[in-house]
């Protein structure tokens, strides 16, 4: 990432900081002060429910932790605000563990993560109400004699610095998680699990990293806002309305980027002073925010700055192509310079007794199969035969019943996707599935950190994938903006992009053109003699099958019907009985 955004970032805090310098309008620091805060907020839940996608309504948990711990620690016992606002940041931590673990744990995403959090809050809400030792529903009050080194302030101003601050720091932490690996793959868990997974993610660690960040820096921001409002109850703290006013203003500005929360902080905060002024009714100002964000969710579903962003990202595509006409390089030149991959074990793959059920479906039983190392097998099977749950068991996804697989020596049946690529056994899906947001570098790059040592090393390996698949002229466009057939394309690169020993493909030729099965072909075969990878494939195009197999497998109902060269199993009456059934076997 370049530096432009942090020094756009520090020009717009030096701005900022200096406007209780120039006036003594209490009215608009204190607007200013509640969007900081708010832009604090949502860019602490934008780390957890934008980047990675969980859709957190219970956040207000944690600023509750966060601010009451401070107050009630430094009222009953004396304790400074920020010592107790380090165990409430901590107790948010606590909590955050098992929340992530369980979505993790469980697979809970979108609805049904929200709906856990949401009743998280609740139960928070009620334990608070309860709880004398707090002020129950009367709530707590921090006395007005404290001092500026208790977090009491007499001018004003100070908790506009202070919020100003901490969104600025927050921003710029954004801006570095963004900028690494770690923001990468927070993104990559957003858009698809699995095809995280099949790009060597680990999808729980990224979760739980997420979801600590960002109910520490929550409960961080509800230290400050409760020495700030000098008043507690649970309904402003806990109530799930709070943690509303952390999404909506991610959602409004545009979640998962970096700047949009404090953009739709802004856009919140204003809507809502504006009404206030013009209409004497409490409810109003939630009112108009419902009503501005209906038309912003129909019609810029992703928020305001994403829509400028794409804006933005149409322009540097148009010049990408242009570059990509001018400078790309042959295909074939670029395969046939990389060197050779010294050999493994003559078997790469072995497989023995691998069965699954799901409920009283047998989709693979009993297979028994070894690969040797640079073969190229076809799986080949009427459409429900196994086919694709067998991938799915070989990369990981999905856990056999019973059977074992060995990989380059190893016992890797049990291990999770992840795992198994980062051993070198790969796997694309039957339906694609990019990273759909991201643009297509990104989605290289999601698979070339896994082999490189530096932030350097990933981009280059990167383009020289891009440029190897042809997909140099949309390097900068967002994968969703491709057609089906450069997405299967993208999904190829994305997985060749891991270097693997073993790549599985699962009708990787469907949808092409006769001249794009043939460049596939070609370069596959590139792929397998200059690198000396592995190819399993499930195809039911023949023509593909028989310029590139070395062996051909038969699967129906679950388990190998016959293997051999094409011509001796086309020939084999089995399989033609499989295929065609009983009459055209008596013809």
């Amino acid at each position: 990432m370049t530096q432009r955004p942090y020094l756009f970032l520090i020009a717009i805090t030096i701005i900022l900081a200096v406007v209780p310098l120039l006036t003594n309008d209490h009215y608009t620091l204190s607007i200013l002060t509640s969007v900081f805060f708010w832009a604090y907020m949502a860019s602490s839940w934008n780390i957890l429910g934008g980047m990675t996608g969980l859709l957190s309504f219970g956040h207000g948990v944690f600023l509750g932790l966060g601010g009451y711990f401070s107050a009630a620690l430094f009222i009953n016992l004396g304790w400074h605000p920020l010592l107790g606002g380090a165990i409430g940041v901590a107790a948010s931590c606590a909590l955050a563990l098992p929340i992530a673990y369980i979505s993790a744990r469980y697979n809970l995403v979108h609805l049904h993560f929200a709906l856990v959090t949401t009743a998280i809050g609740q139960i928070a809400l009620f334990l608070a109400l309860d709880m004398q030792s707090i002020g129950g529903s009367a709530g707590i009050s921090l006395p007005y004699k404290s001092t500026p080194a208790e977090l009491f302030f007499r001018d004003p101003s100070a908790y506009y610095w202070i919020f100003l601050a901490m969104t600025a720091l927050v921003l710029a932490l954004t801006l570095f998680i963004r900028g690494r690996r770690m923001g990468l793959y927070f993104l990559c868990v957003r858009e698809s699990e699995p095809a995280a997974q099949g790009a060597g993610i680990n999808v729980v660690r990224q979760k739980l990293v997420a979801t600590v960040t960002s109910a520490a820096l929550t409960a961080l921001g509800g230290v400050f806002y409760a020495h700030y409002l000098r008043f507690l109850d649970p309904d402003s703290i806990f109530g799930w309305q709070v943690s509303l006013q952390m999404v909506i203003p991610a959602m409004l500005g545009g979640a998962a980027t970096t700047f949009g929360p404090a953009v739709g902080a802004l856009i919140f905060v204003l809507l809502q002073e504006l009404t206030r002024s013009v209409v004497d009714f409490a409810g109003a100002p939630m009112i108009i925010v419902g009503l501005v964000l209906i038309p912003v969710v129909l019609f810029l579903p992703a928020g305001v700055v994403p829509s400028l962003q794409k804006l933005i990202r149409k322009r540097r595509s148009l010049q990408h192509r242009d570059q990509a006409a001018v400078t790309s390089t042959s295909t074939a030149a670029l395969a046939d310079a990389k060197p050779k991959r010294p050999r493994l074990a003559a078997e790469m793959l072995r497989v023995e007794g691998l069965s699954k059920r799901f409920g009283g479906v047998q989709a693979v039983n009993g297979v028994n199969l070894t690969c040797r190392d640079g073969e190229r097998l076809a799986i080949i099977g009427p459409n429900g035969a196994g086919k694709s749950t067998l991938f799915a068991l070989l990369g990981g996804f999905v856990k056999p019943d019973t059977g074992s697989i060995w990989f380059a020596g190893s016992h890797i049946d049990g291990m999770e996707a992840n795992e198994v690529c980062r051993r070198g056994l790969v796997r694309t899906f039957q339906t694609a599935q990019p990273f759909r947001e991201l643009t297509v570098l990104e989605n290289i790059l999601a698979s070339t950190y896994l082999r490189a040592e530096t932030h350097a090393e990933a981009v280059r390996m990167a383009k020289d994938v891009i440029e190897l698949f042809q997909l140099s002229a949309f390097i900068a466009e967002r994968a969703a903006d491709l057609n089906v057939v450069d997405q299967k394309r993208l999904e190829l690169a994305r997985a060749w992009a891991t270097r693997p020993e073993l790549i599985l493909l699962d009708e990787v030729g469907a949808g092409l053109t006769g001249l794009e099965l043939d460049q596939l072909t070609a370069l596959l075969a590139r792929l397998n003699t200059t690198e000396g990878t592995t190819i399993i494939f499930i195809e039911h195009i023949m023509s593909m099958v028989s310029k590139l197999a070395d062996r051909v497998i038969v699967l129906h109902h679950g388990e190998i019907l016959a293997e051999g060269s094409l011509a001796e199993v086309s020939a084999n009456p089995v399989v033609i009985e499989a295929y065609l059934g009983e009459s055209a076997l008596a013809a």
